[in-house]
């Protein structure tokens, strides 16, 4: 098991090093967002699950992933609504609702650029 953590630990640095500028690209995207989500009248705009939103968009943007992974992640959020749904919580329910729609809407748009 130690051998395993000691092979997946040193695949995340590769990976970190090899894409460290789109990391570094990613925080300072995030930083703006959320600071100018913090301005004067800009607030009323941009809500904290808009931030949250845009922040997880420039994610998948940046790191250029495809539509297909997207799609599973989708289904996963799926399957989460579906646990809060059946505990009976639909606020929560419906706050990751709201994301899934919106990551649809990103699928799509990437699913058209690939034809």
């Amino acid at each position: 098991m130690d051998k395993l953590f000691e092979e997946y630990t040193h695949e995340v640095i590769l990976w970190a090093i090899s894409n460290k500028y789109k990391i570094i690209f990613l925080v300072l995207v995030s930083f703006f967002i959320h600071f100018a989500s913090l301005l004067p009248y800009v607030n009323l705009v941009l809500t904290k699950k808009l931030v949250i939103f845009l922040v997880s968009v420039s994610f998948f943007v940046i790191f250029k992933i495809d539509w297909r992974k997207i799609l599973y992640i989708i289904f996963l959020l799926f399957f989460i609504v579906f646990i809060f749904t059946l505990l009976k919580e639909g606020e929560k329910a419906s706050i990751i609702g709201d994301y899934i729609y919106g990551f649809l809407v990103l699928t799509s748009i990437s699913y058209f650029q690939d034809i």
